[in-house]
């Protein structure tokens, strides 16, 4: 599909507190300031998938019960079916309670390490370029020590422990300016564009993201190199 965009219509009183996603993002209003959030993820190929965290703020709500966060909708154009799609748009709802009960969901968590090591590493990416080595330094470092503290981490959870090794390459090869710019630099955006965008890059860590086209393309690359 091409040129996909999610749309979340969120119910009255329900505001965006933050789309944690590199992917271009709108908030807007409607009748009687109602939120709309508009996502831009572009073309997927087939099996991909785009997993978008958003941070929501929730009016106050009755213990026990059902709330309507609000519609989520979708719209694509078809390359197979050479015309746009845009399915009915599914009502989303969070089920109350009195006493928030333990951490995040292990998806939610898993994603939100994501998010966290690609803020990263683009951001230190930038700093770097700037000369700023040191401060590039200790942002790769905060973000190393948030993932080593994730639960995730302590089960030994594949994703997060990738995340985990790619962050700490980073900050190894931030040793110097020229290390930054003959294999950092490089590095750093092959990395943040594989794990934002969840798409396989030459990267070892990125082929989770290989749907099964990339990953016969790989292997067969893989037997001439033989």
């Amino acid at each position: 599909h091409q040129n996909v965009r999610l749309s979340l219509s969120l119910a009255p009183g329900v505001r965006v507190a933050r789309a944690c996603t590199d992917y271009a993002t709108e908030v807007s209003e409607g009748v009687g300031g109602a939120q709309t959030l508009a996502v831009e993820l572009g073309d997927l190929f087939a099996e991909e998938r785009r997993d978008i965290l958003v941070r929501l703020s929730l009016p106050a709500g009755e213990a026990a019960a059902h709330q309507l966060i609000g519609h989520l909708g979708t719209k694509a154009f078809s390359v197979r079916s050479v015309r746009s799609q845009a399915p009915a748009p599914i009502a989303c709802a969070v089920a109350r309670g009195a006493v928030a009960e333990g951490g995040r969901d292990d998806f939610v968590e898993r994603h939100w390490n994501r998010f966290v090591a690609t803020e990263a590493l683009k951001s230190s990416k930038d700093t770097a370029g700037r000369g700023q080595l040191e401060e590039a330094r200790r942002l790769l470092t905060e973000a190393l020590g948030a993932l080593r503290a994730s639960p995730l981490a302590a089960v030994g959870d594949a994703v997060t422990l990738a995340l985990i090794s790619d962050v700490q390459e980073c900050l190894g090869d931030l040793r110097s300016r020229e290390a930054y710019s003959a294999v950092a630099s490089k590095k750093m955006s092959a990395m943040w564009q594989g794990h934002s965008r969840q798409r396989c890059a030459n990267i070892d860590s990125t082929a989770m993201y290989m749907n099964t086209a990339s990953a016969q393309m790989r292997s067969a690359f893989q037997s001439m190199g033989k």
